[in-house]
Protein backbone atom coordinates (compact mmCIF):
# COMPACT_ATOMS: atom_id res chain seq x y z
CA UNK A 1 0.00 0.00 0.00
CA UNK A 2 2.76 2.65 1.09
CA UNK A 3 4.62 1.19 -2.15
CA UNK A 4 1.12 2.22 -4.31
CA UNK A 5 1.15 5.71 -2.58
CA UNK A 6 5.02 6.67 -2.85
CA UNK A 7 4.25 5.79 -6.58
CA UNK A 8 1.75 8.18 -7.33
CA UNK A 9 2.85 10.57 -4.87
CA UNK A 10 6.38 10.24 -7.37
CA UNK A 11 4.16 10.70 -9.74
CA UNK A 12 2.09 13.58 -9.11
CA UNK A 13 5.23 15.15 -8.42
CA UNK A 14 7.05 14.23 -11.29
CA UNK A 15 3.33 15.20 -13.27
CA UNK A 16 3.73 18.50 -11.52
CA UNK A 17 7.85 18.90 -12.41
CA UNK A 18 6.80 18.32 -15.94
CA UNK A 19 4.29 20.72 -16.24
CA UNK A 20 6.05 23.30 -14.53
CA UNK A 21 8.50 22.66 -17.15
CA UNK A 22 6.26 22.70 -19.64
CA UNK A 23 4.44 26.34 -18.24
CA UNK A 24 8.35 27.79 -17.93
CA UNK A 25 8.87 26.53 -21.38
CA UNK A 26 5.75 27.89 -22.68
CA UNK A 27 6.65 30.96 -20.37
CA UNK A 28 9.89 31.50 -22.54
CA UNK A 29 8.58 31.18 -25.50
CA UNK A 30 5.98 33.72 -24.74
CA UNK A 31 8.81 35.92 -23.43
CA UNK A 32 10.58 35.33 -26.91
CA UNK A 33 7.66 35.70 -29.12
CA UNK A 34 6.81 39.01 -26.78
CA UNK A 35 10.81 40.18 -27.91
CA UNK A 36 10.38 39.47 -31.22
CA UNK A 37 7.13 41.29 -31.33
CA UNK A 38 8.72 43.86 -29.89
CA UNK A 39 11.54 43.80 -32.19
CA UNK A 40 9.65 43.46 -34.87
CA UNK A 41 7.55 46.98 -33.84
CA UNK A 42 10.58 49.05 -33.38
CA UNK A 43 12.40 47.75 -36.98
CA UNK A 44 8.87 48.42 -38.49
CA UNK A 45 8.45 51.96 -36.66
CA UNK A 46 12.48 52.41 -37.50
CA UNK A 47 11.60 51.25 -40.97
CA UNK A 48 8.38 53.49 -41.09
CA UNK A 49 10.61 56.76 -40.18
CA UNK A 50 13.14 56.04 -42.67
CA UNK A 51 10.68 56.10 -45.18
CA UNK A 52 9.03 59.12 -44.02
CA UNK A 53 12.55 60.98 -43.94
CA UNK A 54 13.70 59.44 -47.21
CA UNK A 55 10.42 60.81 -48.60
CA UNK A 56 10.81 63.82 -47.05
CA UNK A 57 14.14 63.85 -48.80
CA UNK A 58 12.85 63.44 -51.79
CA UNK A 59 10.71 65.95 -51.84
CA UNK A 60 12.58 68.23 -50.54
CA UNK A 61 15.03 67.39 -53.70
CA UNK A 62 12.05 67.59 -55.90
CA UNK A 63 11.19 71.01 -55.06
CA UNK A 64 14.73 72.00 -55.51
CA UNK A 65 14.56 70.62 -59.26
CA UNK A 66 11.66 72.54 -59.28
CA UNK A 67 13.04 75.48 -58.74
CA UNK A 68 16.18 74.79 -60.21
CA UNK A 69 14.69 73.97 -63.59
CA UNK A 70 12.26 77.10 -63.45
CA UNK A 71 15.43 79.69 -62.95
CA UNK A 72 17.33 77.45 -65.64
CA UNK A 73 13.90 77.61 -67.72
CA UNK A 74 13.54 81.66 -66.72
CA UNK A 75 17.67 82.02 -67.35
CA UNK A 76 17.04 80.63 -70.93
CA UNK A 77 14.12 82.69 -71.60
CA UNK A 78 16.40 85.31 -70.79
CA UNK A 79 19.20 84.49 -72.49
CA UNK A 80 17.33 84.10 -75.63
CA UNK A 81 15.54 87.18 -75.39
CA UNK A 82 19.25 88.23 -74.57
CA UNK A 83 20.41 86.59 -77.88
CA UNK A 84 17.40 88.17 -80.03
CA UNK A 85 18.10 91.46 -78.85
CA UNK A 86 21.64 91.20 -79.31
CA UNK A 87 20.93 89.66 -82.96
CA UNK A 88 18.42 92.90 -83.71
CA UNK A 89 21.42 95.07 -82.46
CA UNK A 90 23.98 93.49 -84.72
CA UNK A 91 21.52 93.99 -87.41
CA UNK A 92 21.04 97.68 -86.30
CA UNK A 93 24.93 97.98 -86.57
CA UNK A 94 25.33 96.47 -89.77
CA UNK A 95 22.46 98.29 -91.26
CA UNK A 96 23.66 101.52 -90.20
CA UNK A 97 27.16 100.61 -90.95
CA UNK A 98 26.22 99.98 -94.78
CA UNK A 99 24.37 103.06 -94.78
CA UNK A 100 27.75 104.87 -93.32
CA UNK A 101 30.23 103.05 -95.82
CA UNK A 102 26.95 103.91 -98.97
CA UNK A 103 26.93 107.66 -97.54
CA UNK A 104 30.57 107.61 -97.92
CA UNK A 105 30.77 105.86 -101.21
CA UNK A 106 28.34 108.58 -102.55
CA UNK A 107 30.50 111.41 -100.95
CA UNK A 108 33.99 110.12 -102.42
CA UNK A 109 32.34 109.53 -105.72
CA UNK A 110 30.90 112.94 -105.63
CA UNK A 111 34.74 114.74 -104.37
CA UNK A 112 36.00 112.47 -107.30
CA UNK A 113 33.67 113.61 -109.83
CA UNK A 114 34.57 117.37 -108.40
CA UNK A 115 38.09 117.05 -108.14
CA UNK A 116 38.77 115.06 -111.46
CA UNK A 117 38.39 116.66 -114.61
CA UNK A 118 35.97 113.61 -116.57
CA UNK A 119 38.05 114.41 -119.97
CA UNK A 120 41.69 113.91 -119.17
CA UNK A 121 41.73 112.34 -115.75
CA UNK A 122 43.90 115.05 -114.02
CA UNK A 123 42.73 117.05 -110.76
CA UNK A 124 40.16 120.10 -111.21
CA UNK A 125 40.91 123.41 -110.02
CA UNK A 126 38.67 122.18 -107.21
CA UNK A 127 41.16 119.04 -106.83
CA UNK A 128 43.73 121.36 -106.26
CA UNK A 129 42.71 121.35 -102.51
CA UNK A 130 44.82 118.12 -102.22
CA UNK A 131 47.57 119.96 -102.68
CA UNK A 132 46.98 122.89 -100.18
CA UNK A 133 46.09 119.89 -97.84
CA UNK A 134 50.23 119.02 -98.67
CA UNK A 135 51.63 121.87 -98.33
CA UNK A 136 49.57 121.75 -94.67
CA UNK A 137 51.72 118.79 -93.82
CA UNK A 138 55.18 119.80 -94.29
CA UNK A 139 57.48 121.13 -91.41
CA UNK A 140 56.93 124.91 -90.39
CA UNK A 141 59.37 127.86 -91.49
CA UNK A 142 62.84 127.49 -90.07
CA UNK A 143 62.57 124.07 -89.84
CA UNK A 144 62.63 123.12 -93.63
CA UNK A 145 65.39 121.65 -96.03
CA UNK A 146 66.41 121.29 -99.46
CA UNK A 147 64.71 118.20 -99.50
CA UNK A 148 61.14 119.59 -98.77
CA UNK A 149 61.25 121.92 -102.11
CA UNK A 150 58.55 122.14 -103.73
CA UNK A 151 58.46 123.25 -107.76
CA UNK A 152 55.85 124.51 -109.91
CA UNK A 153 55.55 123.86 -113.72
CA UNK A 154 52.90 125.62 -115.64
CA UNK A 155 52.63 124.61 -119.23
CA UNK A 156 49.92 124.49 -122.62
CA UNK A 157 50.40 122.62 -125.76
CA UNK A 158 50.96 125.51 -128.32
CA UNK A 159 48.62 126.45 -131.62
CA UNK A 160 46.08 124.25 -129.87
CA UNK A 161 43.20 126.81 -130.93
CA UNK A 162 43.81 126.21 -134.22
CA UNK A 163 42.61 122.08 -133.30
CA UNK A 164 39.36 123.19 -132.40
CA UNK A 165 38.82 125.87 -135.15
CA UNK A 166 39.66 124.04 -137.84
CA UNK A 167 38.81 119.90 -136.89
CA UNK A 168 36.26 120.38 -134.02
CA UNK A 169 36.20 119.95 -130.40
CA UNK A 170 36.15 116.11 -130.81
CA UNK A 171 39.42 116.35 -132.29
CA UNK A 172 40.88 118.97 -129.77
CA UNK A 173 39.54 116.49 -126.60
CA UNK A 174 41.27 113.40 -128.05
CA UNK A 175 44.49 115.74 -128.36
CA UNK A 176 43.87 116.57 -125.29
CA UNK A 177 43.57 113.01 -124.18
CA UNK A 178 47.00 111.76 -125.61
CA UNK A 179 48.31 115.48 -123.89
CA UNK A 180 47.39 114.20 -120.50
CA UNK A 181 48.55 110.82 -120.83
CA UNK A 182 52.22 112.12 -122.06
CA UNK A 183 52.38 114.17 -118.74
CA UNK A 184 51.22 111.47 -116.75
CA UNK A 185 54.27 109.42 -117.74
CA UNK A 186 56.95 112.06 -116.58
CA UNK A 187 54.83 112.86 -113.58
CA UNK A 188 54.10 109.66 -112.20
CA UNK A 189 55.39 109.57 -108.56
CA UNK A 190 53.07 109.93 -105.40
CA UNK A 191 54.83 113.20 -104.58
CA UNK A 192 53.79 114.95 -108.31
CA UNK A 193 50.32 116.77 -108.57
CA UNK A 194 48.44 117.48 -111.94
CA UNK A 195 45.83 120.00 -112.31
CA UNK A 196 43.96 120.94 -115.39
CA UNK A 197 43.50 124.65 -115.38
CA UNK A 198 41.12 125.11 -118.48
CA UNK A 199 41.20 123.95 -122.18
CA UNK A 200 44.63 123.51 -122.67
CA UNK A 201 46.41 125.00 -119.83
CA UNK A 202 47.58 122.58 -117.19
CA UNK A 203 50.12 123.17 -114.02
CA UNK A 204 52.00 120.22 -112.22
CA UNK A 205 52.97 120.43 -108.53
CA UNK A 206 55.95 118.61 -107.76
CA UNK A 207 57.02 118.53 -104.42
CA UNK A 208 60.45 116.84 -102.64
CA UNK A 209 62.05 118.59 -105.96
CA UNK A 210 64.24 121.16 -106.39
CA UNK A 211 63.57 123.72 -109.27
CA UNK A 212 66.47 122.00 -111.38
CA UNK A 213 65.08 118.78 -111.05
CA UNK A 214 61.61 120.24 -111.83
CA UNK A 215 63.68 121.68 -115.20
CA UNK A 216 65.25 118.49 -116.18
CA UNK A 217 61.40 116.57 -116.05
CA UNK A 218 60.06 119.58 -118.07
CA UNK A 219 62.73 118.64 -121.07
CA UNK A 220 61.47 115.21 -120.85
CA UNK A 221 58.30 116.09 -121.20
CA UNK A 222 58.94 118.25 -123.88
CA UNK A 223 60.90 115.78 -126.00
CA UNK A 224 57.94 113.40 -125.72
CA UNK A 225 55.30 115.82 -126.85
CA UNK A 226 57.99 116.95 -129.52
CA UNK A 227 58.13 113.18 -131.21
CA UNK A 228 54.59 112.09 -130.44
CA UNK A 229 53.10 111.18 -133.81
CA UNK A 230 49.77 111.26 -132.70
CA UNK A 231 50.42 115.11 -131.87
CA UNK A 232 51.52 115.41 -135.79
CA UNK A 233 47.96 116.99 -136.82
CA UNK A 234 46.93 117.13 -140.37
CA UNK A 235 47.12 120.62 -142.16
CA UNK A 236 49.29 121.98 -138.52
CA UNK A 237 51.72 120.07 -138.25
CA UNK A 238 53.67 118.55 -135.03
CA UNK A 239 52.42 120.28 -131.52
CA UNK A 240 54.96 121.52 -129.33
CA UNK A 241 54.54 123.28 -126.11
CA UNK A 242 55.23 126.22 -124.02
CA UNK A 243 56.84 126.01 -120.47
CA UNK A 244 57.70 127.93 -117.59
CA UNK A 245 59.02 126.75 -113.63
CA UNK A 246 58.98 128.46 -110.65
CA UNK A 247 60.20 127.36 -106.84
CA UNK A 248 57.76 127.77 -103.75
CA UNK A 249 59.79 130.19 -101.42
CA UNK A 250 60.05 127.82 -98.29
CA UNK A 251 61.15 130.52 -95.73
CA UNK A 252 58.04 132.05 -95.08
CA UNK A 253 54.86 130.99 -92.86
CA UNK A 254 52.70 131.01 -95.10
CA UNK A 255 53.20 128.23 -97.67
CA UNK A 256 49.73 128.62 -99.43
CA UNK A 257 50.16 132.15 -100.59
CA UNK A 258 53.61 130.96 -101.72
CA UNK A 259 52.57 128.40 -103.66
CA UNK A 260 49.89 130.75 -105.01
CA UNK A 261 52.63 133.28 -105.85
CA UNK A 262 55.10 130.14 -107.51
CA UNK A 263 51.63 129.12 -109.99
CA UNK A 264 51.83 133.17 -111.10
CA UNK A 265 55.25 133.26 -111.54
CA UNK A 266 55.57 129.65 -113.56
CA UNK A 267 52.51 131.24 -115.80
CA UNK A 268 54.26 134.42 -116.87
CA UNK A 269 57.73 132.42 -117.65
CA UNK A 270 55.49 130.32 -120.06
CA UNK A 271 53.78 132.99 -121.57
CA UNK A 272 57.61 134.68 -122.21
CA UNK A 273 58.45 131.50 -124.01
CA UNK A 274 55.49 132.07 -126.19
CA UNK A 275 56.28 135.27 -126.64
CA UNK A 276 59.48 134.47 -127.64
CA UNK A 277 58.70 131.33 -130.73
CA UNK A 278 56.96 128.75 -128.15
CA UNK A 279 58.54 125.19 -127.91
CA UNK A 280 60.68 125.90 -125.06
CA UNK A 281 61.64 125.69 -121.03
CA UNK A 282 61.89 128.90 -119.08
CA UNK A 283 63.06 129.16 -115.32
CA UNK A 284 61.38 131.68 -113.16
Amino acid sequence: MRSIIRFIVFSWVQYLRTRRAAFRHQEWLYYELLISYQRSREEAATLARTVVEKNEVLAKRDEALGKLKLQVSVLQGLHTNQLAGNFVLVEEIIAQSEAIESLQEDRENALQLAYTDPLTGLFTRHGERVITAQLATLKPAGHRTAADAVTVLALDLDRFKSINDTLGHARGDEVLRIFADLIRQVYHRATDYIVRDGGDEVFVVMFETSVMQGARLARELLRLITTERQLNIEGIGQLTASMGLASVDMSVADLNAAYEAAKKKADQAMYEVKRNGRNGIRIA
